[in-house]
């Protein structure tokens, strides 16, 4: 047996091997040749290949039909894998096909037989889903018990079930323990399927959303939400529907601070656009962050003139003082008061100045995150050029004096410059340095490592 993975034989390949053989040997219609056609089709199936999986079975049932009659217990096992196939392809007949299958599949095969319960499965999904939440979750919860005594815990079969049983509770009003349920249903795909599978992944987002609707969107949640974009994102593509969801849930649920402002509102934009391209300007999402992007465009707008009008009254009250003007009592807020003419003007242009540096703060991080954004698409989230942009962002905040946001990026470059470069790095060092005056909250004296405009 070669030990080269390479080498290993394609099921397809070794399934229509020996089906060809029986079939050369025995003729079409021999047990042996049907059975090795049957595998035949299970293995297209299991490749993905469900049209030829269909083409194959139906041919098996056909000759057993014929031969052993249509209630026949081989033949109802061929009849419910063909069914079920159909249903996969979109038939809209198979599912009536697999409901009149049933009686008979009961009473032949037993109503815990594998093929029975796949069948019991399938029509409970199509037929219930708009069902009384209660009802729903005792049918889910019984399914699931006999798939497990059939299947084994870890069976996808038996997984799908008691996911269907965490969304019936859900669906009931308890997002807690819905999400309590699906925790099994995630630790399980991931042993089955995969940490990265698209199975996986998206149970981990839906588990975490209600988790999140339970419990508000505590350290966890958002830790945990953050973590799974990047495994989306690597593992399906920036534009993937999970990584979109996980991004839009992230920026929804982060608590909007003081501390965080610039960084909370700046998201949206660049959401919004990649939102439109990843999934269109229909879905509902993309609507939705537009929605979020415009009110929280005319919040800054109001934000910004807010800070004019304090620098305003600031300026007023330092230019008073250094020309030593007596203001009157009372004088009204946004007045100059006993100001003369160049002096309101100097304090006009000093708060006009005010407003625009904090405005150009907001262009220049959106215009950063947006070629973050891109970087990530064309190159990973570990792509030296990635990291490249994800500091020069993090310096944008520190020079908009945003410390706090400014920190939490810096912490998270560093972590990832020294696993992915060293920490000798020049760029690991480079944010180190920032760090520093981050920390210690340093308005100046911080040249830029890079600046976008060339490669390092």
């Amino acid at each position: 047996m070669s030990e080269n993975p390479g080498d290993a034989v394609d099921p397809v390949a070794g399934a229509l091997q020996a089906w060809q053989s029986a079939h050369d040997a025995l003729g079409p219609r021999h047990e042996t040749t049907l059975t090795a056609l049957l595998a035949l089709a299970e293995a297209r199936q299991n490749a993905g290949d469900t049209p030829g999986a269909v083409r194959d079975a139906a041919a098996v049932l056909d000759v057993r039909r014929e031969a052993l009659g249509p209630e026949h217990p081989e033949t109802l096992v061929v009849a419910g894998a063909v069914a079920r196939w159909r249903f996969l392809l979109g038939d809209p007949a198979a599912v009536d096909q697999l409901r009149q299958l049933l009686p008979a599949m009961v009473h032949a095969l037993g109503v815990e037989h594998t093929d029975t319960l796949r069948a019991i499965h399938v029509v409970a999904y199509v037929e219930y889903p708009d069902e009384d939440p209660g009802s729903r979750l005792v049918r889910w919860v019984r399914l699931c018990g006999a798939e497990t005594r059939a299947f084994g815990v870890e069976h996808e079969v038996t997984l799908s079930a008691a996911y269907m049983v965490a969304q019936a509770r859900y669906d009931l009003g308890d997002p807690f323990g819905a999400s309590s349920d699906a925790v099994s249903v995630v630790m399980y795909r991931r042993q089955r399927l995969g940490e990265h599978h698209p199975e996986t992944l998206a149970t981990q987002l839906t588990r975490l959303a209600w988790l999140g609707e339970a419990t508000g969107a505590t350290t966890f949640v958002l830790k945990s939400l953050d973590e799974l974009i990047t495994a989306a994102g690597n593992a399906l593509g920036q534009d993937n529907e999970i990584t979109l969801q996980a991004r839009y849930i992230l920026a929804l649920w982060t608590p909007r601070t003081a501390g965080n402002d610039v960084d909370w509102i700046s998201e949206w934009e660049p959401l919004a656009d990649d939102l439109a391209r990843g999934l269109g300007d229909e879905h509902p999402l993309t609507a939705a962050a537009r929605e979020q992007l415009a009110a929280v465009r005319t919040e800054w707008e109001q934000d910004l003139d807010e800070v004019r009008s304090l620098a305003f009254e600031l300026f007023v009250d330092m230019e008073s003082e250094e020309r030593d003007v007596d203001q009157p009592p009372g004088r009204d807020w946004g007045e100059p008061g006993n100001l003369d003419d160049d002096a309101v003007d100097k304090v006009t242009e000093d708060a006009d100045d005010e407003r625009s540096q904090r405005a150009d703060l907001m262009e220049n991080v959106v215009a950063a995150k947006k070629a973050l954004s891109r970087s990530v698409r064309a190159a990973g989230n570990d792509a030296h050029e990635t990291l490249l942009w994800r500091y020069f962002l993090a310096w944008q905040f520190w020079e908009g004096h945003e410390f706090e946001t400014a920190g939490q990026r810096t912490r998270r470059l560093i972590d990832d410059c020294t696993r992915l470069l060293g920490g000798d790095h020049e760029l690991t060092e480079a944010s180190r340095t920032m760090l520093h005056f981050v920390d210690t909250q340093t308005w100046t004296g911080l040249p830029l490592f890079w600046d976008g405009s060339a490669k390092v």
